[in-house]
């Protein structure tokens, strides 16, 4: 039957939606395994922006509206004389910056080798699902905006689709058009 799951999984040259059509890029990585590496790319890249919201804090706050204080009676910001905004803006531009330089290194690790950092130590790769190979820039960035604005938002079902899927795909990977497989 065209389409239909084998018996035994994925993999092993085992044909991918049917006769003709290209094996399976390896086995499906489960749900725990893609957790993790996920848990483990917002600890990494975390610390990696670490550095860019405390510059970019400090100058806000020490720099920036470094002569306020609270009012005690009505509990109002009170700054003497006007604020530093040279201060805030370089703040707010330090963690513009910091979120883009993230946010390129994050998605240039998915699109060139289909691994970001967590989910290399997670064991896990996204690929593309037609050819196997990493999914490149348009499906990384389409995926990861899927994936951080839809999935996210519906009560993560977007993730948790993959539990009952027969593929094992995410609604952004559906959307994109990928696989995540073990590594």
């Amino acid at each position: 039957m065209y389409g239909a799951v084998p018996a035994g999984g994925y993999g092993g040259g085992v044909p991918y939606g049917g006769a003709g059509l290209a094996p399976m890029p390896g086995t499906p990585a489960g749900f725990w395994r893609r957790l993790w590496g996920t848990l483990l790319d917002g600890l990494l890249y975390g610390l990696v922006a670490l550095p860019f919201v405390v510059v970019g804090l400090v100058l806000i706050f020490a720099v920036g509206l470094g002569d306020c204080s609270t009012d005690p009676v009505t509990d109002d910001i009170v700054c003497n004389g006007q604020e530093n905004v040279g201060g805030i803006v370089a703040g707010a531009v330090v963690l513009f910056v910091g979120w883009v330089f993230v946010l390129v290194i994050y998605l240039r690790a998915l699109a060139t080798r289909g691994q970001t950092w967590g989910r290399k130590l997670a064991g896990v790769r996204v690929v593309d699902a037609t050819t196997g190979a990493a999914p490149g820039w348009g499906k990384a960035i389409g995926r990861s905006l899927f994936a951080n604005v839809i999935s996210a938002n519906v009560c993560y079902l977007g993730y948790l689709w993959m539990l009952w899927d027969s593929k094992r795909q995410t609604w952004h990977d559906k959307v994109a058009g990928t696989l995540v497989v073990e590594a």
